[in-house]
């Protein structure tokens, strides 16, 4: 079984987030998504500031519907900061039956040289990129990358975080039970 391993800080979670792993799934690229909530990913200056108990329950009421996406709680037990290698060598060592293929943006490929043992990692699973507004896949890691051509939906995390500080409505960007979420448990204001 091939794994999709989608890693982040889903701070929140949104519609671009599902979008890409129900594409993933709809045209056989896994057979399975794990998200995983990064506590402390390195290659950020900060870390969320949002309770990770709160980016976990919102990841798990996203995906409830669907059994073919999991959450993933891997990183929360692994040193921080969370390197990828290190996640990646555990994932290998835990599920020996399964293969992964490790899920990235055209952003994060852009800088994939700088990732800790990047070059280990493409040894040991699949690279899957997807499309980022203003990103195109490096040269150099066509040979290793499969670019997957999923709808581009423009919204990022951060501009979530701003609408709701600023108290503009951004319901539709979100899974109804996460919206609620972030209402009921005043996240974000």
């Amino acid at each position: 079984m091939v794994i999709g391993f989608y890693s982040g800080t889903f701070n929140p979670i949104h519609i671009g987030h599902l979008t890409l792993c129900n594409y993933l799934l709809q045209h056989n690229v896994v057979n399975k998504v794990w998200l995983s909530v990064t506590p402390q990913n390195p290659m950020k200056q900060q870390n969320p500031t949002t309770d990770i108990t709160h980016l976990l329950n919102m990841a798990k009421l996203a995906i409830a519907n669907n059994p073919k996406i999991e959450v993933s709680e891997i990183e929360l037990n692994l040193p921080q900061p969370n390197y990828t290698i290190n996640t990646i060598n555990t994932l290998i060592k835990n599920y020996p039956q399964h293969q992964f293929a490790l899920m990235i943006g055209a952003d994060n490929a852009n800088i994939f040289h700088k990732w800790k043992d990047y070059n280990k990692i493409l040894q040991l699973c699949k690279l899957i990129v997807y499309p980022r507004q203003g990103y195109t896949m490096p040269h150099w890691l066509k040979q290793y990358a499969q670019y997957i051509n999923a709808p581009l939906v423009n919204v990022s995390s951060t501009q979530i975080r701003n609408n709701i500080t600023h108290n503009i409505n951004c319901q539709n960007l979100l899974p109804t039970e996460v919206y609620k979420y972030i209402i009921k448990n005043k996240l974000y204001l």
